[in-house]
């Protein structure tokens, strides 16, 4: 489920635990939190909360935290790493579809269209972040606020927290009103998720 290094991670004596939605900063998550003594499990990248609670069922004594971000942010966040950290599996797809247009040429409209063609491991790229936060007592952050949220959880107050993985402005479109328009409503559950736990509208 999801690529990488990016796992579950926990903390074991304090009881608490992250999941963590795709383009959400899960690498730097991972990374600062490692440092700090949490732990990691293989294979469960990106999983959502029932299947770890299936597989580790003590999980329902822990504290759980989920980064929210803005749905639009991410959806860009999420074509940008395709562009430029998946170019082959993107070019593949291209190629069973028959797209002849360059990566970098292709659009956030384009990839609209693209999406319902995608293989199946791709869906956990772009699935609506309340997929990871349908219990109701995982507190959920602002993403806006991700490093300070981290600092805070990990009990530290000066710590950096250097970011990785982050694209660039190799690739980048206009952000249309089609594609505002498809991202309003693909991700309603998350704009309704930051108005009701975050009281922001985005």
């Amino acid at each position: 489920m999801g690529y990488g290094s990016t796992v579950m991670i926990f903390n074991k004596e304090k009881r608490l635990c992250f999941f963590t939605p795709t383009k959400n900063g899960t690498h730097t998550l991972h990374k600062f939190l490692r440092t700090m003594g949490w732990y990691t499990i293989n294979p469960f990248n990106h999983a959502y909360p029932e299947v770890l609670i299936k597989k580790f069922p003590n999980l329902v004594n822990y504290k759980t935290f989920a980064f929210l971000r803005n749905p639009l942010e991410r959806f860009e966040s999420f074509v940008l790493f395709f562009k430029q950290k998946r170019q082959e599996e993107l070019q593949w797809v291209f190629d069973e579809i028959g797209i002849t247009k360059s990566i970098q040429d292709f659009s956030y409209e384009d990839m609209i269209d693209l999406i319902g063609k995608l293989p199946n491991r791709f869906d956990v790229f772009y699935a609506p972040q309340s997929k990871w936060m349908t219990f109701q007592t995982t507190e959920i952050l602002d993403f806006d606020n991700f490093e300070s949220e981290l600092r805070r959880i990990a009990g530290v107050t000066d710590m950096p927290v250097p970011r990785e993985n982050a694209t660039t402005d190799w690739g980048k479109s206009v952000i249309t009103d089609k594609v505002r328009a498809f991202v309003r409503e693909y991700y309603a559950a998350d704009y309704a998720l930051a108005q009701e736990r975050l009281g922001k509208d985005w």
